[in-house]
Protein backbone atom coordinates (compact mmCIF):
# COMPACT_ATOMS: atom_id res chain seq x y z
CA UNK A 1 0.00 0.00 0.00
CA UNK A 2 2.77 2.30 0.75
CA UNK A 3 3.92 2.10 -2.69
CA UNK A 4 0.77 2.90 -4.40
CA UNK A 5 0.50 6.13 -2.29
CA UNK A 6 4.30 7.01 -3.23
CA UNK A 7 3.35 6.66 -7.08
CA UNK A 8 0.40 8.64 -6.53
CA UNK A 9 2.47 11.58 -4.94
CA UNK A 10 5.12 11.32 -8.07
CA UNK A 11 2.17 11.48 -10.46
CA UNK A 12 0.99 14.26 -9.44
CA UNK A 13 4.80 16.06 -9.44
CA UNK A 14 5.31 14.70 -12.24
CA UNK A 15 1.84 16.10 -13.87
CA UNK A 16 3.10 20.03 -13.50
CA UNK A 17 6.53 19.18 -14.63
CA UNK A 18 5.07 17.78 -18.01
CA UNK A 19 2.60 20.59 -19.10
CA UNK A 20 5.87 23.41 -17.61
CA UNK A 21 7.56 21.34 -20.17
CA UNK A 22 5.05 21.62 -22.78
CA UNK A 23 4.68 25.33 -22.55
CA UNK A 24 8.14 25.99 -22.55
CA UNK A 25 8.16 24.21 -25.43
CA UNK A 26 5.75 25.90 -27.10
CA UNK A 27 6.63 28.99 -26.02
CA UNK A 28 10.46 28.28 -27.53
CA UNK A 29 8.42 27.50 -31.02
CA UNK A 30 6.36 30.79 -31.26
CA UNK A 31 9.69 32.76 -30.49
CA UNK A 32 11.79 31.30 -32.73
CA UNK A 33 9.23 31.13 -36.00
CA UNK A 34 9.13 35.29 -35.42
CA UNK A 35 12.79 35.90 -34.04
CA UNK A 36 14.03 34.31 -37.03
CA UNK A 37 11.85 35.18 -39.57
CA UNK A 38 12.82 37.97 -42.07
CA UNK A 39 9.52 38.71 -42.75
CA UNK A 40 8.44 39.64 -39.23
CA UNK A 41 9.50 43.00 -37.95
CA UNK A 42 11.53 44.26 -34.89
CA UNK A 43 8.13 45.59 -33.18
CA UNK A 44 6.59 42.25 -33.91
CA UNK A 45 9.82 40.19 -32.41
CA UNK A 46 9.62 42.66 -29.27
CA UNK A 47 5.87 42.37 -28.46
CA UNK A 48 6.23 38.76 -29.06
CA UNK A 49 9.17 37.72 -26.59
CA UNK A 50 7.34 39.71 -23.99
CA UNK A 51 3.59 38.40 -24.46
CA UNK A 52 4.98 35.10 -24.92
CA UNK A 53 6.73 34.87 -21.50
CA UNK A 54 3.11 35.69 -19.58
CA UNK A 55 1.04 33.66 -21.30
CA UNK A 56 0.50 30.39 -19.11
CA UNK A 57 -2.33 28.61 -21.34
CA UNK A 58 -1.48 25.90 -23.65
CA UNK A 59 -4.13 26.21 -26.13
CA UNK A 60 -3.40 30.02 -26.87
CA UNK A 61 -0.10 29.58 -27.34
CA UNK A 62 -1.23 26.66 -30.03
CA UNK A 63 -3.20 29.03 -31.36
CA UNK A 64 -0.70 31.95 -31.20
CA UNK A 65 2.10 29.38 -33.51
CA UNK A 66 -0.58 28.45 -35.60
CA UNK A 67 -1.83 32.27 -36.63
CA UNK A 68 1.90 32.91 -36.67
CA UNK A 69 3.22 30.32 -39.31
CA UNK A 70 -0.15 31.81 -41.28
CA UNK A 71 1.02 35.17 -41.37
CA UNK A 72 4.51 34.20 -41.93
CA UNK A 73 3.56 32.04 -44.47
CA UNK A 74 1.39 35.20 -46.44
CA UNK A 75 4.43 37.28 -46.18
CA UNK A 76 6.71 34.86 -48.03
CA UNK A 77 4.10 34.60 -50.62
CA UNK A 78 3.76 37.88 -51.17
CA UNK A 79 5.17 39.29 -53.99
CA UNK A 80 8.25 42.03 -52.87
CA UNK A 81 7.72 45.50 -53.26
CA UNK A 82 10.23 46.89 -55.88
CA UNK A 83 12.49 50.09 -55.48
CA UNK A 84 10.00 53.20 -57.18
CA UNK A 85 11.47 55.43 -59.75
CA UNK A 86 12.13 58.01 -57.20
CA UNK A 87 14.50 55.71 -55.70
CA UNK A 88 16.16 54.50 -58.57
CA UNK A 89 16.44 58.17 -60.00
CA UNK A 90 17.73 59.47 -56.49
CA UNK A 91 20.67 56.34 -56.95
CA UNK A 92 21.82 57.13 -60.28
CA UNK A 93 22.38 60.46 -59.14
CA UNK A 94 24.69 59.47 -56.32
CA UNK A 95 26.61 56.91 -58.65
CA UNK A 96 27.24 59.82 -60.88
CA UNK A 97 28.73 61.03 -58.30
CA UNK A 98 33.32 60.72 -58.53
CA UNK A 99 33.79 59.60 -55.08
CA UNK A 100 31.86 56.52 -55.89
CA UNK A 101 33.99 53.78 -57.73
CA UNK A 102 33.88 52.26 -60.68
CA UNK A 103 33.29 48.63 -59.48
CA UNK A 104 30.24 50.25 -56.74
CA UNK A 105 28.61 51.86 -59.72
CA UNK A 106 28.53 48.59 -62.17
CA UNK A 107 27.72 46.63 -59.42
CA UNK A 108 24.82 48.33 -58.53
CA UNK A 109 23.39 49.37 -62.11
CA UNK A 110 23.45 45.67 -62.98
CA UNK A 111 21.08 45.32 -60.14
CA UNK A 112 18.58 48.57 -59.93
CA UNK A 113 15.43 46.32 -61.46
CA UNK A 114 15.83 43.85 -58.77
CA UNK A 115 16.27 46.65 -55.33
CA UNK A 116 13.22 46.20 -52.88
CA UNK A 117 11.87 49.61 -51.10
CA UNK A 118 14.49 48.52 -48.28
CA UNK A 119 17.06 47.57 -50.22
CA UNK A 120 17.08 51.05 -52.08
CA UNK A 121 16.31 52.79 -48.87
CA UNK A 122 19.68 51.16 -47.40
CA UNK A 123 21.70 51.68 -50.67
CA UNK A 124 20.59 55.32 -50.91
CA UNK A 125 22.07 56.01 -47.15
CA UNK A 126 25.37 54.64 -48.09
CA UNK A 127 25.80 56.13 -51.36
CA UNK A 128 24.79 59.52 -49.84
CA UNK A 129 27.82 58.68 -47.22
CA UNK A 130 30.30 57.86 -49.61
CA UNK A 131 28.76 60.79 -51.92
CA UNK A 132 29.08 63.14 -48.87
CA UNK A 133 31.17 62.35 -46.72
CA UNK A 134 30.81 63.90 -42.96
CA UNK A 135 32.96 67.00 -42.66
CA UNK A 136 36.16 66.28 -39.89
CA UNK A 137 36.83 69.01 -37.65
CA UNK A 138 38.98 71.84 -38.24
CA UNK A 139 42.90 71.18 -37.72
CA UNK A 140 45.13 73.96 -36.74
CA UNK A 141 47.31 74.28 -40.11
CA UNK A 142 51.21 74.04 -40.16
CA UNK A 143 52.23 77.86 -39.32
CA UNK A 144 48.61 79.17 -37.00
CA UNK A 145 49.16 80.57 -34.11
CA UNK A 146 48.12 79.18 -30.67
CA UNK A 147 45.99 81.06 -27.93
CA UNK A 148 46.55 80.33 -24.28
CA UNK A 149 44.76 82.30 -21.68
CA UNK A 150 47.72 83.28 -19.22
CA UNK A 151 46.20 85.47 -15.63
CA UNK A 152 43.27 87.40 -17.45
CA UNK A 153 45.53 87.70 -20.55
CA UNK A 154 45.82 85.87 -23.93
CA UNK A 155 48.92 84.72 -25.20
CA UNK A 156 49.35 84.90 -28.86
CA UNK A 157 51.89 83.00 -30.11
CA UNK A 158 53.58 84.14 -33.07
CA UNK A 159 53.44 82.12 -36.32
CA UNK A 160 55.37 78.72 -36.35
CA UNK A 161 58.03 79.80 -38.71
CA UNK A 162 58.66 83.29 -37.24
CA UNK A 163 58.01 81.59 -33.57
CA UNK A 164 61.27 78.82 -34.84
CA UNK A 165 63.47 82.30 -36.45
CA UNK A 166 63.02 83.59 -32.65
CA UNK A 167 63.73 80.63 -30.58
CA UNK A 168 67.07 79.79 -32.52
CA UNK A 169 67.81 83.94 -32.17
CA UNK A 170 67.56 82.96 -28.30
CA UNK A 171 64.43 84.24 -27.61
CA UNK A 172 60.57 83.62 -28.03
CA UNK A 173 58.14 86.31 -29.40
CA UNK A 174 54.61 86.62 -28.12
CA UNK A 175 52.28 89.14 -27.42
CA UNK A 176 49.95 89.93 -25.11
CA UNK A 177 46.49 91.60 -25.14
CA UNK A 178 43.54 91.94 -22.21
CA UNK A 179 40.75 89.19 -22.38
CA UNK A 180 37.40 90.45 -23.29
Amino acid sequence: MKTHVNGQAAARTAAPTAQAQRLADLRFMVLDAVTYSPYATADEKARTAASVARCQDETTLLKWYANVLTVISDRELAPPVFATTEQKQEIIKLLNYPAVSRPTKTKVLRGINCLTETQAVDLIAQLTAVAFPEPTPPTRPAGAGLVVNRRGQLAVAALLSYASRAVSRGGVATSYGQAA
